[in-house]
């Protein structure tokens, strides 16, 4: 399992099975939806919105900030 997925799983502090199935597909996004929360603080700062994979990682898992969400 790669690093970035081992800190993804820890941040959303699931410990299951990494199996690709529906069920493993579901339980992810349930805590998926239940750790990382929606934030708009870089718009309203404002600052730049990177959304490359680096920055995600960075923003969601390093710095354990929400995710973006702007319509």
């Amino acid at each position: 399992m790669s690093p970035f997925l081992r800190a993804y799983f820890s941040r959303l502090g699931w410990t299951g099975e990494p199996d690709v199935s529906i069920d493993t597909l579901r339980e992810l996004h349930l805590q998926h939806n239940s750790a990382i929360p929606f934030e708009n603080l870089d718009v309203l700062l404002p600052r730049e919105i990177h959304l490359d994979d680096r920055a995600l990682e960075e923003k969601l898992i390093a710095a354990r900030r929400g995710g973006y969400c702007f319509l």
